[in-house]
């Protein structure tokens, strides 16, 4: 189960605002994501989605890192800020390339993601690419005081290009459970605020607003 805090920044000059103030960035990554679906929307019907990512990491000492992983997500259920939703990822020995020249070639792969939308669709034979969109994203290690303790919060500060050229910025972090998401939250925005950051709701995930550019 991934469980996220995502805080919406209103414009990029508040991204800009926050890795000034909170940063500079351990490291930084550059996301592509590819989308996939079957012929009649078969996975949109059940409201989960099968995720291609490039990324390229590029850590604050060191060489770049490429890797490419497949996620399953399940539904994205949430309330205020804080999300949750089931997620199932493995790396994958193909590139994104590959996978658009021939997306039904993961149906004949054996990773878990794969092995998990069989089990829900065990009538899909084909898939089909729904497009791309780019995330920029910096990480950085910023530690909260919470009720009398310190702890250390790692910030994904996202600037995400989607079809038709919108750009969405946004803050998510990343909990092992929801027992202090509520009061994390708060601290994290009485931070954002002290620093003149403007922040909004986000009640939607990206996959859901890529979808809707795609209309």
């Amino acid at each position: 189960m991934e469980i996220e805090l995502k805080i919406g920044l209103v414009v990029e000059a508040d991204r800009a605002r926050l890795l000034k103030r909170f940063g500079p960035p351990e490291r930084t990554v550059s996301q592509r994501n590819l989308f996939l679906d079957g012929e009649n929307g078969e996975l949109r019907a059940e409201k989960i989605a099968l995720r291609v990512r490039r990324e390229r990491d590029f850590p604050a000492a060191g060489p770049p890192i490429d890797r490419v992983v497949l996620a399953l997500k399940g539904a994205s259920f949430g309330d205020g800020v804080l999300f949750k939703r089931e997620e199932i990822e493995s790396p994958l020995g193909l590139s994104v390339e590959e996978v658009l020249r021939s997306p039904s070639r993961l149906l004949m792969m054996a990773p878990r993601p794969i092995l998990a939308l069989k089990e829900k669709l065990p009538s899909l034979t084909t898939l089909k690419p729904l497009g791309v969109f780019d995330n920029d994203r910096a990480l950085l290690k910023v530690p909260l005081a919470l009720n009398g303790r310190e702890i250390e919060t790692v910030w994904e500060v996202d600037r995400s290009v989607f079809p038709g050229g919108r750009v969405d910025c946004e803050l998510e972090i990343e909990l092992d459970d929801e027992s202090d998401a509520a009061e994390i939250a708060q601290a994290v925005e009485r931070l954002l605020a002290a620093a003149g950051v403007a922040t909004r709701p986000e009640p939607r995930g990206k996959y859901e607003r890529f979808l809707s550019c795609l209309k």
